[in-house]
């Protein structure tokens, strides 16, 4: 029998005035990994809800995911694009954004709460589990002002748009090293302290 598909969803806004916010660090990691391995997304709105992108990574059968729907309905196209690839929920991956890891910081888990994250929430309500693996992008609160939900929605700095690039980097190491490896070597090499 075929090894069924892995699903990497990186979670973000859809749009071209949400692109570089710090809500949207799912979308640029996915949009990274996608670019390394000349996967090219079509747009699927009837299937999935999302931009969705398919090839070989590390000789595992790969989908790319960025929904096209909003942050806090991001589930649903999670959901509708792991029906009908036929992915199991231990070959799904998540990417989100989290304000409560400094920048530069990341965490991979195997499962968890959402944190208060409303992709994550909109995630486990279609799934009606927390058990999937989730990478959370730090993006700090160093430079919040006026609260999370106008901070999130902010660009990224032009620094911090520098920096980024190093972190897309390590977040497909990352991705790589799940779908080579399993989830525990992804683990040890994403929650090192840096």
């Amino acid at each position: 029998m075929d090894e069924p598909f892995y699903l990497v969803a990186g979670l973000g806004n859809p749009g071209k005035s949400y692109e570089k916010t710090r809500h949207n660090a799912g979308f640029q990691v996915v949009r990274k990994i996608a670019e390394k391995y000349g996967f090219h997304f079509k747009t699927d709105l009837n299937l999935t809800k999302g931009y969705v992108a398919e090839g070989v990574i590390k000789g595992k059968k790969t989908v790319l995911l960025m929904p096209l729907v909003y942050m806090n309905h991001s589930g649903v196209s999670v959901e509708k694009c792991r029906e009908y690839f036929k992915v199991p929920l231990d070959h799904l991956l998540i990417i989100v954004d989290d304000a409560s890891l400094p920048f530069k910081k990341m965490r991979l888990k195997m499962k968890g709460s959402s944190g208060g994250h409303k992709g994550l929430e909109s995630v486990e309500k279609q799934l009606q589990t927390t058990g999937y693996p989730r990478l959370r992008i730090g993006i700090g609160r160093d430079l919040m002002e006026n609260g999370l939900a106008e901070y999130v929605l902010r660009d990224f700095t032009r620094e911090e748009q520098g920096e980024f690039v190093n972190i897309e980097e390590r977040a497909t190491k990352v991705v790589e090293t799940w779908l080579d490896h399993g989830i525990e070597a992804a683990m040890r090499l994403a929650n090192v302290k840096t």
